[in-house]
């Protein structure tokens, strides 16, 4: 009999992006940034582990990825630093995206500027993006991402950490994320509509939950 393999939390690197893809778009297949395809998706998350600010894990079994977290300790930087470096990259692998319907451009330039991250307090670390493979969610593997990415964080200074997600919908993560601590600290709604919750917590007296269930 193969014994079960326990699932192991590791930094993000370049040879885990194909992976980090399959999750990303498995658990997002209706989001705005799968929609503009795997490629660019995988430029996406290159670009991120090339800044020095960003904070990447992932989740590994059997050397297949099953959840990822990325985010940044200088949010407001990242995305005009992205957006400066590969800007044509971005717009090259949106571009069949953009043919299919012209206002993705638009929409693609207010998601990489992201005006709301310099909004928040000094010494914010911000979760951008956070996916457990469908068949694994509920199995611990999102606690022990954001565990990683909190213990990070702390590492490099940071006083708390921020992560926006869906008001409506969404009973499920606003559970999770509330049970692990995080509080709402903004409402807003976006141009398209769709109305989103700012949470962040702490990092200073966090209790970190155990990553099994």
């Amino acid at each position: 009999m193969i014994p079960e393999l326990t699932p192991q939390v590791r930094a993000m690197t370049p040879e885990d992006v194909v992976g980090v893809v399959v999750v990303h778009v498995s658990s997002f297949p209706s989001y705005f940034l799968s929609s503009l395809g795997p490629r660019f998706l995988r430029r996406y998350y290159r670009s991120a582990l090339d800044d020095a600010s960003s904070i990447a894990f992932v989740v590994v079994s059997a050397d297949v990825v099953q959840g990822v977290i990325v985010g940044s300790i200088d949010p407001g930087g990242f995305y005009s630093r992205l957006l400066k470096r590969h800007a044509l990259g971005f717009a090259f692998d949106a571009l069949p995206a953009m043919l299919r319907r012209p206002s993705t451009a638009l929409r693609l330039m207010r998601a990489l500027s992201k005006p709301r991250e310099s909004g928040r307090p000094a010494g914010t670390a911000g979760v951008f993006s956070i996916a457990v493979s469908p068949d694994l969610q509920r199995t611990g593997i999102g606690k022990l991402l954001l565990n990683a990415f909190v213990h990070e964080a702390r590492e490099r200074r940071a006083l708390s950490v921020g992560l926006e997600t869906d008001a409506d919908g969404n009973d499920q993560a606003i559970a999770f994320y509330g049970a692990l601590g995080f509080k709402t600290s903004r409402k807003y709604e976006t141009r398209e509509g769709r109305r989103m919750l700012e949470l962040s917590k702490p990092i200073d007296g966090v209790n970190e939950v155990e990553a099994s269930e």
